[in-house]
């Protein structure tokens, strides 16, 4: 039965590469649930300025990513530390599939 339950989901695989990311630092992959609910689906750390994130869905869902220093982030609050460097955030749809999530610096913000 659990074989069935998962055989619905198609792969997705998420790759970043930028200067933006800072090795050591965590990667969330939040799927929006609603306006304000956020459901967490996967983390992975930081590497060589890149993340690979894999999992699977079954259907494309909006989704956030955020990378950010895990001492300064709450998960339980989505609350960050006060005086901590701007996180990364990039929205994205998440469905099945490769997925080269690009970011670019605006302004003095990502």
């Amino acid at each position: 039965m659990l074989l069935a339950a998962c055989a619905d989901k198609q792969q997705y695989v998420i790759n970043c590469s930028s200067e933006l990311l800072t090795d050591g630092h965590m990667a969330y992959l939040f799927q929006r649930e609603g306006d304000e609910q956020l459901v967490k689906l996967k983390t992975a750390v930081v590497a060589d300025n890149s993340l690979l994130l894999k999992g699977g869905v079954e259907n494309p869902v909006d989704a956030v990513l955020l990378v950010c220093d895990s001492t300064s982030f709450n998960e339980a609050t989505f609350e960050f530390a006060k005086n901590e460097p701007r996180p990364v955030v990039a929205n994205l749809i998440l469905e099945p599939g490769n997925i080269v999530v690009s970011l670019s610096k605006e302004g003095d913000g990502v």
